[in-house]
């Protein structure tokens, strides 16, 4: 298992990569910058990323990009509503 500094090193280098998916899917640079920092914060705690092969990581992270994405669109629906 990587140690704390390697884990955020790691995945530093998929931040561009998170947020272009999360401006394109919610169309709004604030909500973007929030669904993509919640999604590090979930990927650094989620043991089925880091166990995965680099491959599979990669499928993942879009993935779990993706599914932020709704999450978050949905919640601020319910509050807007």
């Amino acid at each position: 298992m990587l140690g704390f500094e390697q884990k955020v090193e790691y995945l530093r280098r998929y931040e561009s990569l998170v947020f272009t998916i999360c401006i394109k899917l919610l169309a709004d640079e604030l909500a973007a910058c929030k669904a993509a920092e919640l999604l590090m914060c979930r990927l650094f705690r989620d043991t089925v990323f880091w166990t995965a092969c680099e491959a599979e990581r990669n499928d993942y992270l879009v993935k779990a990009t993706k599914a932020e994405c709704l999450r978050f669109w949905r919640e601020n629906l319910l509050q807007t509503s």
